[in-house]
């Protein structure tokens, strides 16, 4: 009924050596490497006492902590009792191996339904007709499904690399395209800036030359006050009429002494 058979490589009655003794699982499924994958305990009792159980989910923790791969589970009656020392032990087993220990229960008629089948087989397999499943090929199946799995495995791998490795290029293509943003969106407003000042300039000193207004507009300084501007603007304007005879003075003296 829960498809526990040969075709779907399960075995019954097999033991799995523990520090506490062996441990002979009511049904297992044993992988290529042949560890242990999954196991089921079977109970089909009202009452599930200490001395039949306890020991047992002991070396269920241990199956459990020393393989990580393998999974168990007790199918147990919903009508059954368990002993007080049984329950914890069963509770810790369930909330230390999440995902991987759990108890279920069945009901008395899946249980009644279970037994039918049960004798109908025991019945078939005395007859011999039974049909014997080619062991080899479920060991190939199952190798083929561990194929299967590693081949997708490494195809998540590559896709989580290549997601990545995406995610970073696009990162640095936005970070270069804001830095060059930024970079325009700065000489735009400095080009703006330039522009202001020279239409201040020209408004406040009409009359001024383009090389005094060139070289104010490169200090970055700009008259404030309208009266004080005309008189700092006709003070530059000396200044620069200054320092242009000074230099061709310079450039007289430097041309007699070369001639001298």
């Amino acid at each position: 009924m829960r498809g526990e058979t040969a075709r779907n490589g399960w075995v019954h009655e097999r033991e799995e050596r523990t520090s506490l003794g062996g441990r002979r699982h009511d049904t297992a499924r044993v992988g290529p490497d042949g560890r242990l994958r999954e196991f089921t305990e079977y109970k089909n009792r009202r009452y599930i006492g200490y001395d039949e159980a306890f020991f047992q989910l002991q070396k269920e923790r241990e199956i459990l902590e020393r393989n990580p791969d393998a999974r168990g589970r007790g199918v147990i009656r919903d009508s059954a009792r368990l002993d007080l020392h049984v329950r914890t032990a069963m509770d810790r087993l369930k909330h230390d191996f999440p995902g991987r220990f759990e108890e279920q229960r069945v009901t008395r008629e899946q249980a009644r339904k279970a037994e039918a089948i049960g004798r109908e087989l025991e019945r078939t397999w005395e007859s011999g007709q039974l049909e014997l499943h080619d062991v080899e090929r479920l060991r190939e199946q199952e190798r083929e499904r561990q194929r299967e799995r590693h081949r997708q495995l490494a195809q998540e791998r590559a896709d989580r690399v290549r997601a990545q490795k995406e995610e970073r290029e696009r990162a640095a293509r936005e970070r270069a395209e804001a830095e060059a943003a930024e970079r325009t969106r700065a000489l735009v407003q400095r080009a703006k800036e330039i522009q202001q000042r020279e239409r201040e300039l020209r408004k406040l000193m009409p009359g001024a030359p383009d090389d005094v207004r060139a070289v104010l507009l490169a200090q970055s300084r700009l008259p404030s006050d309208p009266k004080r501007s005309r008189s700092e603007a006709t003070e530059r304007t000396m200044r620069a009429g200054r320092d242009t005879q000074q230099r061709d003075r310079d450039r007289g003296r430097d041309g007699r002494g070369r001639t001298d």
